[in-house]
Order: C-alpha cells, then structure tokens, then sequence
C-alpha cells in the first residue's frame, strides 16, 4: 500500500425529496449523505462500515458514477466522477468495477457465463483474445473451464459470487468496490470469499473499498476503516487502531454489539448441545 491517494471524496452530501409528500404537504428533503470526506490510498483495502440506513450504499454508488451528488466533489486518480454524463464515464468504468451484495440479482439468469464475464469487455470495446482473457478469469476465482457454459442458477450462491467477481475483473480494473459482498452467502463460504478477495487484491495490486454493516468480516480483511452514522463519517482510521480504542460513541456501540464466543461451561464439555 502507498500514500498514494487514487480515490478522494470531498464535502459529498446526497439529498433526495420524497415523491408522495403526506396529505399533500410541501416535499421535503431526505439527506442520504451530509459532508463527507475520505481518501483511499493506492493497494489499501479500505472498509466503510455502518448499520442499515448510514448511507454507506448510497455512497458506493456516488464513487461508481451509478448517481451523482448533491454537493461536493468526488475524483478518480484526480480525474472528476461526480459531473460527468454516462457516454463519458467510459474512463470510470474501465478503472472502477463492483461487486454487488445479491449475485443472483446481478447475473442476468438468461445468459450464460461466458457472456456475463465477457460483458465489460464487449461494452467498454477493449482489444483483448477474449477466449483466453474468459480461461484466466474463471481460473482466477477457482472455476472451472466448463463453467463458462452454464447459467447462472447451476451455481451456488458462493459460485455464483465468484462469477460477478471474474465480471468485475474483466477489464482490470484499478478499484473494486464491493457492497456487502458476502452478506447474502452462507456462512459457510463466506471465509472462502472473503480468502479470495484478499488474494486478488493483494496479487493482483488491486485497490478496495469494502462496504458492510458486518464489523467482524472488516476487521479481518481492511486495512483502514470509515464508520458511518445518518449519512456521515463520526471516525475513521487504521482498522486495527479504531477497533482497539475508538473514539466515538457510536463506534464504541457498534463494537460492542459484536457478538463474543465464549467457552462452554466445564460442566457441559462433553455433553450434547441442547
């Protein structure tokens, strides 16, 4: 990881205004978003961590151009994200991928794998062998080469992440950016996708930002972490410094929410769960 800052969010607020406004009242505002400010350093894996409603998906999809700001700016290797049309996010698109928390409701069921894993290629138009790019990508998540004809319901919901995983690599992205990757997973695979994230990112010099309300899954993987209350950051830092002796009450509930496995009692060793 390198000081280097590649992603920069500045003073970003996100306001949206209800649609049906009761009994015909004047439509107000709902602040999503309220001044935010962070850096992601170049190789870093970057946590952003808050309970339903802090606004940490809101702000994933602002740093993917997937919306845009109310107010503040938001720079990609300092090239601005937050103004631009769609036709002109191509640059975003090629340097910035994600991961999205259902993998079900992001693979399109009618088409088969090779197809979805290619799909970036063929829509950012990139000069690449596709058949051989396609073989390195299902290798690199642990597929297999037959993979690439089968759809998306023959997989498991772990395999499945896999395949929206080789999607985001695709056009070799610079950032990955990863909602609640592994919340809709079993616990089972959980570990095996959170094992491969951290291989690909660190042999693959990848930089990430991981979105989650699990504290637990960002303390094993992030390198720093950003916790969000109401649409702003009350602390951020290197994960292993907040978590040890946080600053913010906010931070210091969330932790202690963190549920602790303890050790059985001596009196039932040996005997049968009830």
């Amino acid at each position: 990881m390198s000081d280097e800052v590649v992603l920069s969010v500045r003073g970003v607020t996100r306001e949206f205004v209800r649609r049906r406004p009761l009994f015909g009242a004047r439509p107000e505002p709902v602040r999503a978003l309220a001044g935010v400010d962070l850096d992601v350093r170049r190789g870093e894996r970057f946590g952003i961590v808050g309970e339903s409603g802090s606004g940490k998906t809101t702000l994933a999809r602002l740093l993917m151009g997937l919306d845009s700001p109310t107010a503040g700016t938001i720079t990609l290797d300092g090239v601005a994200v937050h103004d631009k049309s769609q036709s002109e996010l191509r640059f975003l698109r090629q340097r910035m991928q994600m991961v999205f928390q259902d993998p079900m409701s992001s693979l399109d069921p009618r088409m088969r794998v090779r197809d979805i894993v290619l799909e970036p290629l063929i829509g950012l138009r990139l000069d690449e062998n596709r058949e051989a790019r396609l073989a390195e990508l299902l290798s690199s998540v642990g597929l297999s080469p037959d993979a690439a004809e089968r759809f998306p319901h023959q997989f498991s919901g772990g395999q499945r992440q896999r395949v929206a995983i080789a999607r985001a690599l695709a056009p070799r992205p610079q950032v990955l950016v990863a909602d609640e990757p592994v919340s809709a997973l079993d616990v089972s695979v959980r570990a095996q996708t959170l094992n491969l994230l951290t291989d690909l990112t660190s042999r693959l010099g990848l930089t990430l930002v991981f979105v989650s309300h699990d504290l637990s899954v960002v303390r094993y993987l992030c390198d720093r972490v950003a916790v969000m209350r109401r649409g702003a950051i009350v602390e951020q830092g290197v994960t292993a410094e907040v978590y040890a002796d946080p600053q913010h009450a906010y931070t210091k509930e969330l932790l202690a929410s963190v549920p602790v496995l303890r050790h059985r009692p001596a009196s039932l060793a040996g005997g049968r769960d009830e």
